[in-house]
């Protein structure tokens, strides 16, 4: 696998897509509609997480871990809604997939997140 783009979906389920490149086409079409880009650090790695920028207006359901990283990396308290996805958090416009070990850092903090029932 080249690289990935790990998806995190409103019903807390998750799945690794293996991409080369990532279009606007598929990031519009994981979220189901319009982007936006929140930038994360998170232990020693950038993210971008990927979120719906009309999940409001569209009654998107809440993202949990989403919401969660929202919270405790941003500092928000704002739910993010609907489905989500991650690429390498880079400074430019660029979108870049994840290396594997950049996917396994962020699955563990989805499933331990998930055993904690997402407390902050």
């Amino acid at each position: 696998m080249k690289g990935g783009v790990l998806r995190v979906f409103h019903d807390d389920t998750h799945q690794v897509d293996a991409v080369e490149e990532i279009s606007l086409a598929y990031m519009q079409k994981a979220v189901g509609g319009n982007i936006e880009r929140v930038p994360l650090v998170i232990g020693k790695y950038a993210y971008d997480m990927w979120v719906n920028e009309d999940g409001h207006r569209l009654a998107l359901p809440i993202n949990k871990f989403g919401t969660y990283l929202y919270h405790k990396y941003r500092g928000a308290d704002y739910p993010i809604l609907g489905n989500i996805f991650f690429t390498r958090g880079d400074k430019s416009e660029d979108c870049t997939p994840l290396d594997a070990d950049e996917i396994a850092d962020l699955v563990l903090v989805l499933v331990l997140a998930q055993i904690t029932n997402y407390e902050v």
